[in-house]
């Protein structure tokens, strides 16, 4: 059962420009002001357990800023000491049914964000100590990527990497990576407005040294087309090309097959993102 809110959670806490500053208020009282939205958010840290920012269940936070000063304060939101048992008690009682990242529920405890209803979710990191939980919209989200790479031998099954992009409209995504027994990094992106920078991001350093190869892997070279698979599944709302563009981050011809992509045969990748791929010379085309 969701806590009940003390008065401190009742009165509205409202972020919003005033002359040459910007304020935080708590109902019609100010406790915080600074220059810009970074010396504000320093501003309302540097009180401890008061931090506004901190929040009790039924909070109200109305954010009357820009969107690229909402995000700041986004992030810099915290649940207050008097929610996290109840959120870790809740968290393991969502185990036996939602996934870590594509399908797990926030946690409501009564918070408002501009009217509506923000949930907690816990954001694992390489380092546990690092995760944290964070607000995301209440309600229904939608997974528009899932991709990855795993290795299958004829003897043996090796690494894998999974990664990942969940959304809440515009209002927030986040993104995900996971390396077989290895590390689950989670992040979040608040009112995302470029979300092809947002896909492509997610494939950025794919092979990057954590598991199996240092590189994409060749598609020609006899390793690869024996031992790997990958897969990418995503939303419409991202293009063919664009998807090629993200393809070169998991498959790249080797310096000794990159000249001959006018062979289709050498260079050709069969059922990624529901086409079959050739190589162009610099990504991948539908074919």
């Amino acid at each position: 059962m969701n806590q009940v809110p003390d008065s401190a959670a009742t009165a509205p806490i409202t972020v919003a420009p005033d002359g040459d500053q910007v304020r935080i208020l708590v109902g019609d009282r100010v406790i915080a002001a600074g220059a810009d939205i970074s010396t504000l958010v320093e501003a309302a840290n540097a009180l401890g357990d008061t931090d506004p920012l901190i929040l009790r269940a039924g909070a109200s936070l109305r954010l009357d800023l820009p969107r690229a000063e909402k995000v700041t304060v986004l992030a810099a939101v915290r649940e207050h000491n008097t929610l996290t048992d109840e959120l870790w008690e809740r968290d393991e009682e969502l185990d036996l049914d939602s996934g870590r990242t594509e399908a797990r529920p926030a946690i409501e405890t009564g918070i408002l964000v501009d009217g509506r209803p923000w949930g907690w979710l816990f954001l694992m990191s390489e380092d546990p100590v690092d995760g944290r939980w964070q607000l995301v919209p209440v309600g229904p989200s939608e997974t528009i990527l899932t991709a990855g790479a795993s290795f299958w031998g004829s003897m043996v099954s090796g690494p894998y990497k999974d990664i990942g992009i969940r959304r809440w409209s515009d209002l927030a995504a986040v993104s995900w990576y996971e390396i077989g027994e290895g590390p689950t990094e989670m992040w979040v992106d608040y009112e995302v407005e470029d979300w092809d920078k947002l896909f492509l991001d997610a494939f950025a350093g794919f092979f990057d040294g954590q598991y199996g190869p240092d590189r994409p892997f060749c598609p020609a070279c006899e390793r690869t087309k024996k031992d790997w698979t990958a897969y990418i599944d995503a939303d419409p709302m991202f293009a063919d090309e664009l998807v090629g563009q993200a393809m070169t981050a998991i498959y790249f011809p080797c310096a000794e097959h990159k000249g001959e992509f006018r062979y289709s045969e050498v260079l050709f990748v069969e059922q990624v993102a529901g086409h079959d791929w050739r190589w162009t010379g610099s990504s991948w085309t539908p074919s």
